[in-house]
C-alpha cells in the first residue's frame, strides 16, 4: 500500500511531536486549502519567522511548525521540486533561496491524499539531507531536525 502525504506526516508527528498530531487537520486544510495559505505557511516555516501568524503558523513558539515543515517537504517531493535539489546538491545560499521560492510559490499544491513516490535509498537520503537543512534554517533544534530528516527519508525509501 502506498503512503500518502497525510499518512506519512501523521506517522512522523506521532513519533516526534505528538502534541502537533491533533493540529494536523487544521494545518493541512490551511496548507492545501488555498495557494495563499500554503504560501504563507511555507514562507513562515522556512523563514523561521516570529510572532503569531494569522493562519496559525507560529515559528517562534513552534505551534504547527513541524506539521507545516513536513507538509512542505513531502509536497515538494510529490511535485518533483526537490528533484532539482537532489541533483544539484543545493549548497549555496542562492540555490537554497531558489528552492525556498519554488517550495513556497511555484509548486502546484497536491492534496493530503496524494501518494508519496518511493525513492532509491540514495535519493531519499538526499531529501533527508535537504529536510535537515531546511529544518535547521527554520530554527528547529538540530537533534529534532535530524530525527525529522531521518523519518522523512525512511518514509520515502523504496522497499528493498
Amino acid at each position: 500500500m502506498t503512503s500518502t502525504i497525510h499518512d506519512a506526516t501523521r506517522s512522523i508527528l506521532d513519533e516526534i511531536a505528538p502534541e502537533e498530531a491533533d493540529l494536523l487537520g487544521v494545518v493541512s486544510a490551511g496548507f492545501f486549502g488555498s495557494a495563499t495559505g500554503r504560501d504563507r505557511a511555507v514562507r513562515s516555516v522556512l523563514a523561521g519567522s516570529t510572532g503569531d501568524d494569522p493562519v496559525g503558523f507560529d515559528a517562534a513558539t513552534g505551534a504547527a511548525l513541524l506539521s507545516a515543515l513536513i507538509l512542505t517537504i513531502l509536497n515538494g517531493v510529490t511535485c518533483e521540486v526537490l528533484a532539482a535539489g537532489i541533483t544539484s546538491r543545493t549548497t549555496g545560499w542562492w540555490q537554497r533561496r531558489k528552492l525556498r521560492r519554488q517550495l513556497a510559490g511555484r509548486v502546484a499544491a497536491q492534496g493530503a491524499d496524494t501518494p508519496l513516490p518511493q525513492l532509491s535509498s540514495v535519493d531519499a537520503a538526499e531529501v533527508g539531507r535537504l529536510a535537515y537543512q531546511l529544518a535547521v534554517e527554520s530554527k528547529v533544534d538540530p537533534e529534532r531536525a535530524q530525527r525529522v530528516a531521518n523519518l522523512i527519508a525512511a518514509r520515502l525509501t523504496r522497499p528493498a
